[in-house]
């Protein structure tokens, strides 16, 4: 049996044994948290449906604002362009084997660095699949006890990448929604390497074509308190038509828009 067929079943064992996921959760294990996530956000077959994505939204940190583009294909695609007054000012890229940069259309591309394919990678991961998916791709999922943050009991789940990377996420015990997630990285990698403890806080759930997505979010740097950065989300499009020449690192002559 498929894994997504056997996450399937476990959801009906679920709705069944309490009546349906609104049912008092208590303790359970990886399996069911996971099960009760992909239900929340719409179920786990559709989450596997999404194959390609396309968002638009506004950045805000300190002295800094700017649009970005950002679209993701799986397997592990990805591209962001970032605008200031609909100009297009940054460009970076992952075609799943070789990351890239090129500060504007017309400057000559570079390789990008180790932490920012890594970055690039990880972010198409969480864009394009979800929890329940990253183990069959050779990712390590482990449940940890649950963490009281602010008056609330989080079921925490602990993402070990295949590249060494590690991420805590923390699951509301209500809605089984992701509201939390935290790992130690460097905001922008190619620009400032320097590491933070970075908790990044998701809110404005809305359910697009039956998915469910954050629409904002926020990072704070835990040590300082700082608020580093501040995301709001205008446009998400699912499954849109992506030519995969635009994730490649383009020539020098290329401007592909």
């Amino acid at each position: 049996m498929k894994a997504g067929s056997r996450l399937r079943m476990l959801l009906v064992i679920l709705a069944v044994s309490c009546g349906g996921l609104s049912c008092n959760a208590g303790d359970l294990d990886l399996a069911q948290v996971l099960a009760r996530h992909a239900e929340a956000r719409g179920g786990a077959e559709a989450l596997e449906a999404v194959r390609s994505i396309r968002v638009k939204l506004h950045i805000s940190e300190p002295g800094f604002e700017a649009e970005l583009l950002y679209r993701a294909a799986r397997p592990e695609m990805a591209r962001v362009d970032v605008l200031i007054e609909r100009q297009v000012v940054f460009i970076e890229g992952f075609d799943g084997t070789v990351a890239w940069q090129q500060p504007g259309p017309d400057a000559p591309p570079t390789i990008a660095s180790a932490d920012g394919t890594a970055a690039l990678r990880r972010g198409a991961l969480g864009n394009l699949y979800a929890l329940h998916e990253l183990q069959a791709l050779g990712h390590e999922l482990q449940l940890l006890e649950r963490t009281d943050i602010d008056g609330i009991r989080y079921y925490a789940v602990k993402v070990t990448f295949d590249d060494g990377e590690v991420e805590h996420q923390y699951m509301d015990p209500e809605s089984f929604l992701v509201i939390r997630e935290r790992q130690v990285h460097a905001l922008h990698p190619d620009i400032d390497s320097s590491e933070r403890w970075i908790e990044s806080r998701s809110s404005d759930f809305r359910a697009i074509d039956g998915i469910v997505r954050s629409f904002r979010s926020a990072d704070w740097d835990l040590r300082t308190g700082e608020r580093l950065q501040s995301v709001e989300i205008s446009t998400i499009d699912l499954n849109p038509d992506l030519d995969p020449a635009i994730f490649a690192m383009p020539a020098p002559e290329d401007t592909t828009p």
